[in-house]
């Protein structure tokens, strides 16, 4: 039988032609782009930084420790707010980081923990948890050059880097490292996104 054809909504892909989608299940032919809406993939989308904020180790855990203080849940629990009103944010990059001092394996270790202590907290403040990700990256990456008691406390620190994700044009050639996200089509990995400039939080 011949299927009864419905425009769907709106355009699919931001062109004028409307897709047509049969009532039975069957799809039709989108007449512009000469493409089955199922068969194709979804729009590619890109991350895009939008800002970061810095919590230094004082603030959140005890030397040599990943439990998080009370005080500083009320910190995160605002940032967490703060999120809910911006639709534009949607990722977090969760970064740890350590001073030089100790072992490599063992900083990695401790940033890592850290990191997953304050993601699962953000997660437990209702952002999705496939939405961000964590990153170790131990001493590897120091604000501060000194080896002095102030430079190691300005080194020992948590990043959460904001993204948000925007639509890749046609004409821009897919990265080569583009990975699924949930909802979002291919997306690049959040922790290649975070530029070293990346600005404080709009």
């Amino acid at each position: 039988r011949a299927p009864a054809a419905v425009a769907a909504a709106g355009a699919r892909d931001g062109d004028v032609v409307r897709d047509a989608v049969a009532r039975d299940g069957d799809v039709l032919r989108d007449v512009e782009d000469g493409c089955d809406p199922v068969a194709c993939p979804p729009p590619a989308r890109r991350l895009e930084p939008v800002g970061h904020v810095v919590i230094e180790e004082r603030l959140l855990f005890d030397s040599d420790r990943a439990r998080i203080k009370r005080r500083a849940r009320r910190l995160l629990a605002a940032f967490s707010a703060r999120w809910v009103g911006r639709t534009g944010w949607t990722h977090l990059v969760v970064e740890g980081h350590t001073d030089h001092r100790g072992r490599d394996a063992y900083n990695d270790q401790l940033a890592m923990r850290r990191a997953e202590r304050v993601r699962d907290y953000l997660v437990e403040q209702g952002f999705p948890v496939d939405r961000i990700q964590v990153v170790s990256l131990g001493e590897s990456r120091p604000v501060s050059r000194g080896r002095g008691a102030r430079a190691r406390a300005r080194n020992r620190r948590v990043e959460i880097h904001v993204m948000r994700s925007i639509p890749v044009s046609r004409d821009d050639a897919a990265p080569a490292d583009t990975a699924p996200a949930s909802g979002d089509g291919a997306t690049v990995n959040a922790a290649d996104a975070v530029g070293p400039r990346a600005a404080q939080l709009p």
